[in-house]
């Protein structure tokens, strides 16, 4: 087949229009629907800590000092909350950037592997759809600690040696080692991609550009180790390295297991089942006319999809041609290794994804395309439901949060002086799941608020801690019982409870010092 026959198969417009597509795909899938972003979990601690210091110098000092093995994403995340404060617009605008940035990154990255429009847009509708990576688009530390900061300087790094694999000019290869040492210093999830990187090497490749950008890269990989391992050269003398390079054999078999759960096991149905849960939440015709729209969507991606592929070609003019799927292996296994000494979470799942995108492009583009465009379709159709009931999931969160923050706000002088703040989630019916026929009947009973086995408890006692902190401006705040991880109970004037998820550690307060939430009664506000 001639060159000229394989260029008129590929998509005939700009890379910008399937660029274009996938992000409208993606924006509509994983923020749209529930476009309001609010403080969660660690969001009310890391605003917190980044306002509590009169100058913006002293709160870098605090970002660098307290996390020093994330020096580039804690200083750059303490900067974002000081300059937005409580503009939570600002955040869902971020958010939205910044992933769009990545999808492009993404996609310009597999059309110079594959020289291939149609694979590049094939890439970036499955990343799209990927439902566990929610933490990275919906929960504000994560956009901005990872999505906004260190998850483009990775694909940044990524597109810059690919350029120069092809090209061979030094300065491509010497940006790729800067984006990438930037990166494991924002956030080491992409510590080991070099790994993935050799595999595109050729043997026309190996000569003093290689060397000189092999040097770059390897002393920058050392410094980071150093900084590492002596946790920024002595910058931080209370810390030590300790446990948390200690290599537990059973644990590493515990994380896999936790990994392959993730994407083909009960985790990732979890998540599936739990954004089905969240989109059911939304009011009776909302959820009608989001359906007839989902319909559209998956038509639309199905034809244009089959359009392109099916004519059944299995060439390629890309000069990685037989390393595509192998990079995409070993990118999902280096962008994972941390995972195994470490653990595993949703929020650990948004680079790998790049590679599975990768990995499932390549495979697809080599089947017929009648047997999987149509298959394609009623995913997209599932997946893109499901990340919409997640969106709202966390919206929902952020709601109960705020609310809790201005019923604390309201009763400050009531607690401030108290030695604990009872939770009490013990009124918190489990939501009923309703068809499409029927209205819920509360609007915010969405298993976000105490969390799901597959996904971040989005009610947490560390981030209602970050709550007493902002109010009660003092160095030590009323010690958080939640029911939830503290299992409290009342017997004759105390409190009996046990410390977070440690239930060998039991705690007893009088009661006359315990002021209580009843969050149940703030659902109904």
């Amino acid at each position: 087949m001639s060159e000229d026959e394989l260029k008129d198969r590929d998509l005939r417009v700009p890379l910008l229009v399937p660029c274009l597509l996938v992000i409208v795909i993606f924006l509509y899938g994983h923020l749209a629907m529930a476009p309001q972003m609010d403080f969660v979990l660690d969001d009310w601690t890391n605003f917190y800590i980044s306002n509590a210091h009169g100058s913006w110098g002293k709160a870098m000092q605090v970002a660098l000092e307290g996390h020093v093995t994330r020096p580039i994403t804690m200083m750059y995340t303490y900067t974002v909350y000081r300059l937005m404060g409580a503009d939570f617009t600002g955040y869902w605008f971020l958010s939205a950037c910044a992933n769009a940035v990545n999808v492009v990154l993404l996609m310009l990255i597999v059309h110079r592997l594959t020289n291939e429009k149609r694979t590049a847009l094939l890439a970036g509708l499955v990343f799209s759809l990927i439902p566990t990576i929610s933490e990275n688009i919906n929960w504000c530390t994560m956009v901005i600690s990872a999505a906004s900061c260190a998850i483009p300087l990775f694909l940044a790094s990524t597109l810059c040696w690919v350029h120069f694999v092809q090209k061979r000019l030094i300065r491509w290869g010497v940006a790729s080692a800067i984006f990438y040492a930037f990166g494991i210093f924002g956030y080491e999830i992409g510590a080991f991609l070099p790994l993935a990187f050799a595999v595109l090497l050729r043997k026309d490749t190996f000569s003093r550009a290689l060397f000189v950008v092999g040097a770059v890269f390897g002393g920058l990989g050392m410094f980071y180790a150093g900084w590492r391992l002596t946790q920024g050269f002595g910058l931080v003398e209370s810390k030590t390295l300790g446990s948390q390079f200690a290599i537990d054999p059973a644990a590493i078999l515990v994380n896999a297991k936790n990994l392959l759960h993730w994407w083909v096991g009960d985790y990732f149905w979890g998540a599936v089942l739990t954004g089905y849960e969240g989109f059911n939440t939304f009011d009776l015709w909302t959820r009608r006319v989001v359906m007839v729209c989902n319909v559209g969507v998956s038509v639309l991606v199905g034809r244009i999809l089959y359009k392109n592929f099916r004519n059944r070609d299995t060439s390629s003019r890309s000069l990685f041609s037989n390393s595509n799927f192998w990079f995409g292996v070993i990118w999902i296994m280096a962008t994972h290794a941390p995972s195994l000494i470490s653990y595993t979470a949703s929020r650990l799942n948004y680079l790998p994804a790049v590679g599975v995108s990768l990995v499932v492009a390549v495979m697809l583009r080599r089947l017929d395309a009648k047997v999987w465009t149509g298959v394609f379709g009623l995913a997209t159709f599932a997946l893109i439901t499901a990340n919409q009931g997640m969106n709202k999931n966390w919206s929902d969160a952020g709601v109960l949060n705020r609310r809790i923050y201005a019923h604390l706000e309201e009763h400050h002088e009531n607690w401030k002086d108290k030695a604990v703040v009872w939770y009490d989630t013990r009124r918190l019916a489990e939501r009923q799941a309703k068809g499409l026929l029927l209205d819920p009947q509360y609007d915010l009973r969405s298993v976000a608020f105490n969390g799901h086995p597959e996904q971040a408890g989005l009610l947490r006692g560390f981030g209602l801690f970050g709550m007493q902190e902002l109010l009660k401006q003092q160095r030590h705040a009323p010690q958080v019982v939640l029911d939830v991880e503290c299992r409290p109970s009342v017997e004759e004037e105390m409190l009996l409870f046990h410390l977070p998820h440690r239930p060998d550690e039991k705690r007893e307060q009088p009661i006359s010092e315990v002021f209580v939430v009843n969050i149940g009664d703030l659902i109904g506000k």
